[in-house]
């Protein structure tokens, strides 16, 4: 095997090394089955780190060569992109200090360095980077002088930053890196699910010498939970999620009372308690005894298989919105702008853009009308109190 450089935290302990490795081969036992070993790796985001263990360990005598040779592969373009990623980061974050914007990195750019033994185990698509509020419009300036745009238009202009807790961009000097800047971690302040950014400002500390900052790890877990249960509540959660939960709750400093005390404030206790009975049942292992005592079954119906539900996540906003935010997403979805009509239909004029998005409107209320007559129960954001939706 090349070497790839350690995280910044340094190498593992022994004893962390051998637990780590025990949780990865127990969920390499756990997906060999269906498709191939290497599909279902990919499909939970687990390649390189199954390469990084079994390589060193040795591998099943189920797995052939070709697909150990894939895993090298994966395992190899996961440490190129994320090298590069994490340069981008540095590059971004020493801008936005230039400017006193201050930026905390977060999910996998800083798990990666926090919790994992190289930087190639962890594979990452994006970098999450959180900056104040306040700080937002100068911030996606910055990025522009970058070479960073929006991946996406906004329905109509200024959407983002009115209902929206981040914004994807893409570019930068490279022309290959994309960061996800946020300026909440879960819902704009107008929206049910969002933490105090007060909380947030408390949380958030130095670490390793980085030109960016981080979370808390008490912090960083909380917001794990929500990422899981309040924003993907209802799509198929990939094992890699479930793993930097369990390594930061096993491995970071976490303070658990602040953490439970916190979650209930917030209305995210059930998120918590849904993401531990999670990775307990899913992952085979023993979780830390606070999360212990509050793992239990969601419930309410998650986990689409398949493409999720948008109408129903639209309504799920909805709920969550409050009033001008409400009015705001529905002028959005009715009537976007051109820019955004020509962007998410490109083969049809402005016209038949409008016609075809408003018949596609009509066909989906019907949908949810229908459901609602037939009682069909769907999937919910887990919100320890529903009224707040």
């Amino acid at each position: 095997m090349i070497p790839i450089p350690d995280a910044a935290e340094g190498p593992p302990s022994p004893e962390n090394l051998a637990a780590l490795d025990d949780v990865v081969k127990t969920c390499g036992s756990r997906i060999r089955s269906g498709k191939s070993f290497f599909e279902t790796a990919e499909s939970e985001r687990l390649s390189p780190l199954l390469y990084h263990v079994f390589d060193r360990l040795g591998w099943p005598d189920t797995v052939s060569k070709e697909e150990q040779h894939h895993f090298r592969k994966a395992y190899y373009l996961s440490a190129g992109q994320n090298v590069e990623l994490l340069g981008a980061l540095s590059e971004a974050a020493l801008a936005l200090r230039e400017q006193d914007i201050p930026c905390v990195a977060f999910k996998g750019a800083a798990l990666v360095k926090r919790i994992y033994p190289n930087v190639a185990v962890r594979p990452m698509g994006d970098v999450d980077v959180y900056v104040p509020p306040a700080s937002a419009e100068h911030a996606e300036a910055v990025l522009s002088t970058l070479g960073y745009r929006p991946f996406c238009p906004d329905m109509t202009p200024g959407l983002s930053r009115r209902i929206r807790h981040a914004r994807l961009y893409v570019g930068g000097t490279r022309e290959t890196t994309s960061i996800d800047l946020h300026w909440s971690l879960v819902g704009h302040s107008n929206d049910a699910r969002s933490p105090d950014p007060h909380w947030l400002r408390r949380n958030i500390v130095a670490r390793n010498g980085d030109p960016w900052m981080h979370f808390s790890d008490t912090a960083h877990l909380l917001y794990l939970s929500a990422h899981m249960k309040l924003q993907h509540y209802d799509e198929e959660i990939p094992l890699l999620w479930c793993l930097d939960f369990y390594l930061l709750a096993t491995r970071g400093d976490i303070a658990w009372d602040q953490l439970l005390s916190d979650a209930r404030r917030f209305g995210w206790t059930d998120a918590v308690s849904a993401v531990a009975f999670d990775v307990r049942e899913r992952l085979g292992v023993a979780l830390p005894a606070p999360l212990e005592r509050i793992a239990s079954a969601p419930k309410a119906p998650l986990h689409r298989h398949g493409a999720r539900n948008e109408p129903e996540r639209v309504l799920n906003e909805l709920r969550a919105l409050g009033w001008s935010g409400r009015l705001a997403l529905v002028r959005a979805y009715v009537l976007p702008s051109p820019t955004y009509i020509r962007f998410r239909y490109q083969t049809l004029s402005c016209p038949l853009g409008y016609a075809k998005r408003w018949s596609t409107m009509l066909a989906r209320a019907g949908t949810i009308l229908l459901r609602a007559l037939r009682r069909k129960p769907g999937t919910r954001p887990l919100l320890t109190s529903r009224e707040n939706c």
